[in-house]
């Protein structure tokens, strides 16, 4: 899966050339990219090596929007099982501190304030702290470490609420 790139649309005046630059996916899978190069006409420009470029930062761009919708999928899932949790008839004080171990680490890596007890925040907090963490998340480069960081995270709530 990779972005395949030309050129169309040559356009010279005043100094300058324009082209359009299509990316399309031959797979069908990514969404075609649009853009506008320019250039001044005096410059020698590498079309092949602007087209590459373009179509390996469009490639992982794409790919590290589908890693983000991952990861937030997974945060939100993971908070739907606290909340589970907690509306349940009778939320252990222990579960939820275990739980609550789990998710200081991930606070406080965001910067976000740590959690004093889970039992009181209940599902409001909850839900802002959750959408803390996705919106920092956000602000962040996507890495080799993204997913199994992400993975190691769900699986600690899980294991702290007994569902694993």
């Amino acid at each position: 899966m990779a972005y395949q790139y030309q050129f169309i649309n040559k356009l010279e005046q005043f100094g300058y050339v324009s082209y359009d630059l299509v990316l399309t996916d031959d797979a069908g899978v990514m969404p075609d990219v649009r853009t506008i190069k320019e250039f001044k006409t005096v410059d020698a420009v590498d079309l092949d090596n602007i087209g590459s470029t373009e179509a390996n930062n469009a490639t992982k761009l794409y790919q590290d929007n589908i890693t983000r919708q991952w990861v937030i999928s997974q945060i939100q899932e993971a908070s739907n099982f606290v909340n589970n949790y907690i509306q349940s008839a009778a939320p252990d004080l222990t579960t939820l501190n275990n739980v609550q171990a789990v998710i200081n680490p991930v606070l406080n890596f965001y910067g976000l304030p740590a959690l004093t007890g889970i039992q009181p925040i209940l599902i409001n907090q909850l839900n802002i702290d959750t959408n803390t963490i996705i919106k920092e998340f956000n602000q962040l480069p996507v890495t080799e470490n993204t997913i199994p960081a992400t993975q190691y995270f769900i699986s600690m709530v899980k294991q702290a609420l007994g569902e694993s």
